[in-house]
């Protein structure tokens, strides 16, 4: 899903921008991720609750969140629901970071639609779902 900034008319003066939103509530991690997808040509935004995500949503056309199984308040399987639940939200790419590797968890991320990341393998686990999704990294 991108985002058509100016339309001229023709497709070879299109600019398309993919949009990445990372909710993390440590800030040094939310920073880190940010910093990558930007690396990568992402444009980043990231916020510490879910709460505040779900208000950015209805502004800026998401491609891809990236979110924290442990928030406080909603947490990122909660998230994830929402947007699966949600018409215009549901095609949103979401990836939920947690620290858990139960069965009982993995069944939850995806059952909201959701891929799941290990907290200690972020990087490598968040770009091979990109590469199966056919996003670049």
């Amino acid at each position: 899903m991108h985002s058509r900034i100016w339309n001229t008319g023709t497709d070879q003066n299109r600019i398309d921008f993919s949009f990445a939103l990372v909710v993390e509530e440590v800030a040094n991690f939310r920073n880190s991720i940010m910093a990558l997808l930007r690396e990568r040509g992402w444009l980043v935004h990231g916020t510490n609750c879910a709460e505040e995500a779900l208000r950015l949503l209805a502004h800026i056309p998401y491609s891809l969140i990236v979110v924290d199984s442990e928030l406080p308040g909603m947490g990122g399987i909660d998230f994830g629901r929402v947007l699966k639940r949600s018409r215009e939200w549901q095609a949103i790419r979401v990836v939920v970071i947690n620290s858990s590797s139960s069965p009982n968890l993995q069944s939850r991320v995806g059952g909201c639609g959701a891929y799941q990341a290990s907290k200690s393998s972020w990087e490598s686990d968040l770009f091979e779902f990109l590469a199966e999704e056919g996003v670049p990294t």
